[in-house]
């Protein structure tokens, strides 16, 4: 969804529900596409946002769905969470109440290791200190290290793990 329309869209649905007084904003999270933060202080809602990049990769269904949900946050106050009230008025502004949603299109890590053992992928969008030591997979048990994919990756260390990175005679 462009991020022009999803400002609109954003604004729209904020007022709608009598939040006109609360800012919205994009933010460079990688892992989520939308957050309602709070003020800890006084407990009142600050601002809704959601992730510009992800934004992008995401169809409008999904992009209203994630402001209505935020929006059910800001309207239940500080501390519910995902309890009862917020689900109930989740499901009366017409968002589907769920906590998490694994419809939404999610960006790809600039880190990335493959399990030799069980050919699992995990993946990092931040190096960190650790990012060049040896990892431990918590499926299997197996050895691999994470790899810096905006640099040229080292073919051979994914050639036995998995054939899509095999090289081709």
């Amino acid at each position: 969804m462009e991020l022009h329309t999803a400002k609109l869209l954003a604004r729209q649905l904020m007022d709608q529900h009598g939040l006109s007084h609360i800012l919205f904003k994009f933010d460079r999270s990688k892992r989520r596409l939308g957050s309602c933060r709070w003020k800890t202080s006084t407990g009142a809602c600050v601002h809704i946002s959601l992730s510009k990049e992800i934004t992008l990769l995401n169809s409008e269904e999904v992009v209203r769905n994630t402001l209505l949900h935020e929006i059910a946050h800001a309207l239940t106050g500080h501390g519910n969470g995902h309890n009862w009230l917020w689900r109930r008025k989740a499901r009366e502004i017409g968002c589907n109440a769920k906590r998490c949603s694994s419809t939404h299109v999610r960006t790809e890590g600039r880190w990335r290791g493959v399990c030799p053992k069980c050919k699992t992928i995990f993946q990092r969008h931040r190096g960190g200190k650790g990012v060049n030591s040896i990892r431990i997979c918590g499926k299997c048990g197996g050895e691999f290290r994470f790899v810096d994919t905006r640099k040229e990756v080292d073919i051979n260390l994914f050639s036995q793990t998995l054939p899509q990175f095999q090289r081709r005679a």
